[in-house]
C-alpha cells in the first residue's frame, strides 16, 4: 500500500482487521519448492538474502504469503470486494 504510517481512521482499521483476517483465514504450509519458486520471481541479491533466511523466517513474510496464495488461486482483491463497502473498496484500491 502506498501509505504505511498507522492512522486512527476507522476505515483504514476496518480495512486493516479485513486484510489481517484474510491472511489468517486460510490454511498456510509452505514448501520449500514454494519457497524457490518465490525467490525466482526476485532479483539476485534478495534471493539470495532470502535463501539465507530460509523457509522457516520467509513463512511469515507478507510478500512471500501473498505470492503463496495467489499460486493457490486466492486473491485479496476478491476477498475484499466481497466484504468492505463500495466507498471502502475504492479507498483501498487507491492505496496500492
Amino acid at each position: 500500500m502506498k501509505e504505511t504510517t498507522l492512522v486512527n481512521d476507522p476505515m483504514q482499521q476496518r480495512i486493516r482487521r479485513i486484510v489481517l483476517e484474510y491472511y489468517g483465514s486460510m490454511p498456510f504450509e509452505p514448501v520449500q519448492a514454494d519457497l524457490e519458486a518465490w525467490l525466482q520471481t526476485l532479483c539476485p541479491t534478495e534471493q539470495e538474502i532470502y535463501r539465507w533466511m530460509g523457509l522457516g523466517t520467509c513463512r511469515d513474510m507478507l510478500a512471500f504469503r501473498q505470492f503463496c496464495f495467489r499460486k493457490q488461486g486466492y486473491r485479496l482483491e476478491s476477498y475484499l470486494a466481497e466484504r468492505l463497502t463500495m466507498e471502502e473498496f475504492r479507498y483501498w484500491l487507491n492505496r496500492m
